[in-house]
């Protein structure tokens, strides 16, 4: 007989762990201003 699975199995349930590439973009997005590296590649 199965039992029900409580909330906090549930909610880890849905839960994936972030890998180091999922995470890389946004660490990325934080360290270097993207605006103005454009800004100063566009030119060329």
């Amino acid at each position: 007989m199965n039992q029900q699975t409580s909330y906090a199995q549930a909610e880890f349930a849905g839960q994936k762990k972030r890998t180091r590439r999922e995470q890389f973009p946004a660490r990325m997005a934080a360290v270097l201003p993207w605006a103005k590296l454009l800004a100063v590649i566009a030119p060329y």
